[in-house]
């Protein structure tokens, strides 16, 4: 999952220039052409590392795929983080207000399983540290080997979560420096048990590194809902970061499954599939009245929505927003954890999931 700021301005990606955006976005499925496409569009000429995982695998890490995998136009609705006066002093990694970011959730299409099924197939549950397959596991997990390399991408970049990954650190416990006279600090210090610094792993699966304190990461619901800019803390509510192994949430998760989605939305929303992807439709309450948009809008959001790119109708009822968790009551509870602190939201204005092509 990557963020990635764009020229774009807010008038170019809402009402109807959103929906023509999600018109002409075409071509996008599918593995790359060749193996040489893939990597002159990534650039690896400018670098001498390989960046391959092989040339099977190669052809589909990047792509969208399906499942819960989008790319999305987001607007940043709010933000903590000031833009300069001085276009020069604008930092990469900061989101402004009124930005328009693409927000890219990407798979493997099976990559990770593999590596499991390789490592895993002649019955052995565990592997010794010392061991040297152990090495060749852990690289196979090393997104170094697999990121992009084209200085036009990583010039773009805000953040990049590799949310399954195994990560080796050394950085716990972290080095403090407690105030003698501060009895709570010193008290929540001596349950932490601090020794000298050791090796940990941390295999992750759906969540995000922290290790990073100056790393913004979003959390996401389901396409067109906010997405909110979570920024890790580390303080001794949460044990430095011990409390969250050193990582946050990167969705809110789902609160239905797939297949009581895919009965419970497509019943509810019978007949009306169509407008589940409109950026100008505004769902009705219980009673039949419209939520906003005033007398005249016929049931159209006048202020412009997310409009959504999805041909393929289970998809559409199995990832609705309601078959997710609210974004709001997942990131208060990270926040009331102390794990991260709230520094904005963005609204999706174009979201991408799959077209038949």
């Amino acid at each position: 999952m990557a963020w990635f700021k764009t020229r774009l301005s807010r008038s170019q990606v809402e009402g109807d220039k959103g929906r023509k955006i999600a018109e002409n976005l075409r071509g996008l499925e599918g593995v790359w052409r060749t193996q040489k496409a893939r990597e002159t569009w990534l650039g690896h000429a400018e670098v001498t590392a390989s960046y391959s995982a092989g040339e099977e695998w190669d052809a589909a890490l990047g792509t969208i795929g399906a499942g819960n995998h989008f790319a999305e136009l987001q607007v940043v609705e709010d933000s903590v983080m000031r833009k300069p006066t001085s276009a020069t002093e604008a930092s990469q990694h900061e989101l402004y207000e009124g930005e328009i970011i693409l927000l890219v959730h990407s798979g493997s299409r099976g990559y990770g399983s593999d590596i499991l099924k390789q490592y895993t197939k002649d019955g052995r549950e565990s592997i010794q540290e010392v061991d040297t397959t152990a090495k060749t596991y852990l690289e196979a997990h090393d997104p170094s080997d697999i990121r992009a390399a084209r200085l036009a991408v990583q010039a773009r970049k805000v953040v990049d979560i590799y949310h399954n990954n195994v990560q080796v650190t050394t950085t716990w416990p972290p080095s403090l420096k407690p105030d003698e006279n501060n009895g709570e600090f010193s008290s929540r210090l001596a349950d932490l048990r601090i020794e000298a610094p050791q090796k940990y792993y941390i295999h992750r699966k759906g969540a995000a590194p922290t290790h990073d304190p100056l790393t913004n990461i979003p959390l996401v619901r389901s396409r067109a809902t906010p997405t909110l800019i979570l920024h890790p803390t580390f303080s001794a509510t949460n044990a430095h970061g011990k409390t969250n192994a050193l990582s946050l949430a990167h969705g809110a998760g789902r609160a239905l499954s797939r297949a009581k989605a895919a009965s419970y939305i497509a019943e509810k929303y019978a007949g009306k599939t169509e407008d589940l992807l409109r950026g100008d439709f505004v769902k009705a309450d219980k009673r039949g009245n419209k939520l906003f948009g005033g007398d005249n809008a016929g049931g159209r959001n006048v202020h412009g929505g997310c409009w959504v790119v999805c041909e393929e109708k289970q998809l559409v009822w199995e990832e609705a927003p309601e078959a997710y968790k609210d974004v709001w009551d997942v990131g208060e509870d990270l926040l009331k954890k102390g794990c991260a602190e709230r520094w904005g939201w963005c609204r999706g204005r174009v979201s991408y999931k799959v077209r038949k092509e």
